[in-house]
Formats: C-alpha cells, structure tokens, sequence
C-alpha cells in the first residue's frame, strides 16, 4: 500500500519515505506508527471491497435452446462414498460400490421441459443389473439399472509430463 510519500509492505508491516530514502533501505514502521496505522487501515478497506472469489463452481445452465446438450463433468461434482479419480475436466469416478456413493451438480434450469439423460459408464459384466437413480431438487427422478456390460481395456496414459493433482475444490469433495 502506498501514498504518494510512503510506501508500506502488507507482508511485513515494514514501512519506508519514499521521499527521504528512495533505495527504501530504512524500516520506519517504529518511529511512524500513525501512518503504518492508517495505510494498514486503508488496505483493510480495499480488500473488503473486492469480489470474494468461487470457492464452488457456478451451477451449470440446462434447457438452453442455442446449447441443447449440457455435460455434468465429474471435476465440476461433489462426491461422497466413492473414488474421484482425477479433478480434471476428463476425469471420472470409480469403487462406486454402495448405495451411500453420490455425484451431485449444482444445476440452473434456464427454461424448464422434458430432460433426456445419459450417463457414461463403465461397468464388469458381473455388476449387471446394478441401480441408478438421477434425482432432481424439484423431486423429479428417473430410475434404471445397468443393462449391458461395458469394461474396456485401460489406455495407457503417455503423458510427457507426469499428471499431478490439483488441490481440492473448497466445498466438493
């Protein structure tokens, strides 16, 4: 924070006149509490003032007529009770094997109507028969079960640069 004479560092509270010592070689936060104060204080203000950053994703809009299709991506979900594989935008989640595992997405419907749903997913041909449920805020639902076996052979990945996580997402888990 700085005024046209002094120029104080938020990190440190060190403060230094610009005026009297260009090279800002002496620390005078002791012998001008004041203008430490008052600089402090007016950087307190300015950060309130600022947008708080998203800590969640935005909802994301369906039912839009110029964007008919509408991608529930699993790095934009809060999941429990099952394994999120990776947060980034093709990632998926897998050891969906209880009844507790949930995937929800915060959605804005932009006009309301019939909604088609598919999911993509990947399932061992032992698992057949296994339950899905899509419910929606409103108390809308479709349920069905896992008809035909899809358990293709993993690709393997050949990045040049190995992948790292990103770190989590406040408020998804």
């Amino acid at each position: 924070m700085r005024t046209d004479r002094y120029r104080m560092m938020m990190k440190n509270g060190s403060l230094y006149d610009m005026q009297a010592d260009p090279g800002q070689t002496e620390n005078i936060a002791a012998q001008r509490p004041e203008v430490a104060k008052k600089l402090k204080a007016a950087y307190r203000q300015w950060r309130t003032s600022l947008p708080q950053p998203r800590t969640v994703p935005p909802p994301i809009p369906v039912g839009c007529a110029d964007w008919p299709t509408a991608i529930l991506r699993t790095h934009l979900a809060r999941v429990s009770s099952v394994e999120r594989v990776t947060r980034w935008t093709n990632g998926f989640v897998a050891n969906w094997t209880s009844t507790d595992g949930v995937v929800e997405w915060d959605i804005d419907v932009v006009a309301g109507g019939t909604f088609d749903v598919a999911i993509r997913y990947t399932c061992a041909k032992e698992n057949l028969g296994a339950k899905v449920l899509v419910e929606a805020a409103s108390g809308g639902s479709v349920a069905g079960a896992i008809d035909r076996a899809a358990d293709p052979t993993p690709v393997p990945v050949h990045d040049r640069v190995p992948a790292t996580e990103a770190p989590p997402i406040a408020g998804a888990n």
